[in-house]
């Protein structure tokens, strides 16, 4: 989720014309918690990197209790947001909870799908992927699988020459992870100097995934073009 101070300020002025109370709690990456009565108020916090606010939940009621509700945001855990809506009128429980629901889901940057995807899972699908591959040609090519009527090695070379693949595919999949959440993050509060940060991370995903798609774009150009003229002629 990308939160930005026009999400904040059409949430609050959403929730202002429905209910009389409103309360914003922000909670900071030092520990602190920036506590509101005012949208405007909040918008203003600098938001520095060591102060960097990682979560919020806006607070609604009416003066009768029975009509609240709150809604969070919230870089921990599985779920990234949430709400409830509290009312003895069902239809307008409903109808607060829908236009609430629209208007968060409005808030997703278009990698959203990207940062549900971990790179430790796409290497191990890619790997898994690959000696099948390798696996179903051999048999294709033999009747046999690579394995059959060779003899097993022993364990103690099995680990000889597994333990450093281990421990380079475990530290490229550790920068991977820390560059992909760098680039993807789940929760983001455009407020402050994050707005500028996270230009910084747009300018460099485009920098990456432009260098990707030129480097793979010009290798199948480069291969149609050695198939042409580097096949024999008759």
């Amino acid at each position: 989720m990308l939160v930005s101070r026009d999400d904040i300020e059409a949430l609050s002025a959403f929730l202002n014309q429905r209910y009389q109370q409103l309360a914003f709690s922000a909670r900071c990456a030092d520990g602190s918690v920036l506590t509101t009565d005012k949208a405007a108020e909040l918008l203003e916090f600098d938001n520095r990197n060591d102060r960097r606010i990682h979560g919020l939940t806006i607070e609604f009621r009416q003066k009768d209790f029975a009509e609240r509700g709150d809604i969070e945001i919230r870089d921990k855990g599985d779920e990234r947001c949430s709400w409830t809506v509290c009312s003895n009128d069902d239809s307008r429980a409903q109808q607060v909870a829908l236009e609430l629901g629209q208007r968060i889901r409005a808030c997703r940057p278009w990698y959203s799908w990207i940062s549900r995807t971990r790179p430790w899972l796409v290497i191990v699908g890619f790997l898994l992927l690959f000696f099948v591959i390798i696996e179903w040609q051999q048999f294709l090519r033999s009747g046999n699988f690579t394995s059959t009527g060779k003899p097993v090695p022993e364990s103690g070379e099995v680990f000889l020459i597994a333990l450093p693949i281990l421990l380079l595919l475990g530290g490229l999949i550790f920068l991977l992870e820390l560059l992909w959440s760098w680039l993807f993050p789940k929760v983001w509060f455009l407020i402050g100097r994050q707005k500028r940060e996270m230009e910084k991370r747009e300018r460099v995903r485009r920098w990456v995934f432009g260098s990707v798609i030129g480097a793979t774009l010009l290798g199948i150009i480069i291969n149609y073009i050695s198939a042409i003229f580097l096949a024999p002629h008759k």
